[in-house]
């Protein structure tokens, strides 16, 4: 895989899966490598068993109980391996059936892959782009700041949610006013990704929007 030879590394997998059907990762790999390859069906194929191998994993190793009263059990590493890889397939998975314009079937699965993947920002942000694409805002806007609550740095949970708040905006006596929030989602991007390739629109946005102006009123005296 390392070095590109896909078809070999598919063939090694085979083995490895031969070898030892309960393995998940010789799936996760051939998986990908028949991806790359643009084989989209026996990627999907091995993603479904792969899958189902790191979720028999996971119940074949369950968390072990508190050793004495106060103490954390000891971590089980196997089993939380498997649920990390489980995320991986899952949204991977979902990522073909995106490409593939399948979304009633990418939905399910990144919504899957966020619940157990060990960073959930990236399958919550798949989710939010998702819903943006077919218009279901209200559905992008919860994606979109599950991501963010996941991961506060990450710029495109921001583009997407500031570019849905400010698509809700109206102009008012020549002045263009967006809901609450826009201007904040809209700078949190740029101090994320100053350069990344949607910081033009969002300045665009920015502009529309004209300064920031913070009230003069004093507090009256009581």
């Amino acid at each position: 895989m390392n070095s590109g030879k896909l078809d070999a590394a598919i063939q090694e997998c085979d083995q490895a899966i031969a070898a030892d059907p309960k393995m998940w990762e010789p799936y996760q790999a051939k998986a990908n490598a028949e991806s790359a390859l643009g084989n989209n069906d026996a990627a999907l194929a091995a993603f479904d068993a792969g899958i189902q191998a790191a979720k028999a994993a996971i119940a074949s190793r369950p968390q072990p109980e508190k050793t004495r009263a106060g103490m954390a059990p000891m971590p089980n590493v196997e089993a939380d391996k498997a649920k990390a890889g489980l995320g991986q397939m899952l949204n991977s998975e979902a990522d073909i059936y995106a490409r593939l314009h399948q979304d009633d079937k990418a939905i399910p699965l990144f919504t899957q892959a966020a619940e157990v993947a060990s960073y959930p920002a990236l399958p919550y942000l798949n989710l939010c782009a998702m819903y943006f694409n077919r218009k279901n805002y209200n559905g992008a806007m919860a994606a979109c700041d599950k991501a963010i609550a996941s991961d506060p740095t990450m710029a495109e949970a921001y583009f997407v949610k500031g570019s849905i708040l400010f698509g809700q905006g109206k102009l008012q006596q020549g002045k263009y006013q967006a809901p609450e929030g826009t201007r904040e989602a809209l700078n949190k991007y740029l101090e994320f990704s100053p350069e990344g390739q949607n910081a033009p629109n969002v300045r665009a946005m920015l502009a529309k929007l004209g300064p920031k102006i913070e009230s003069t009123d004093k507090p009256k005296a009581k």
